[in-house]
């Protein structure tokens, strides 16, 4: 991971925290009001209750017009090999190209733009 990025996600995650939404660097600038250039990766188990918590609002990301794609790991497991995943749930939030991983829900609600 390049330095830039490092220091996005540092960014991202205390920003979530205090439920704002501000990056610090140009490059990484990622605020949507258009959710086409959007995607949720959502990497999940059937045996896993933290997945199965975070399904509903998985659900509502997806009805607020953001392009949301569940994989289960079990049935997929090349697709969870090529994006390095190693335990659920785990989300990729993908935003104007910029790539951001995630274990917490409220983070893909702040990187969406989203308020529920």
């Amino acid at each position: 991971m390049k330095l830039p990025e490092i220091l996005c996600y540092a960014v991202l995650v205390a920003c979530a925290a205090f439920a704002l939404f501000t990056l610090a660097t140009e490059e990484c600038e990622a605020t949507t009001t258009q959710y086409t250039n959007v995607r949720v990766l959502a990497f999940t188990s059937q045996y896993c209750g933290p997945c199965k918590r975070v399904y509903p609002m998985l659900v509502r990301i997806r009805a607020a017009g953001v392009e949301v794609r569940i994989i289960d790991v079990d049935r997929q497991p090349g697709l969870t090999r090529q994006y390095g995943v190693t335990s659920v749930p785990t989300f990729i939030v993908q935003v104007y190209g910029r790539s951001f991983r995630t274990h917490n829900i409220a983070i893909v609600l702040q990187l969406c733009n989203l308020r529920f």
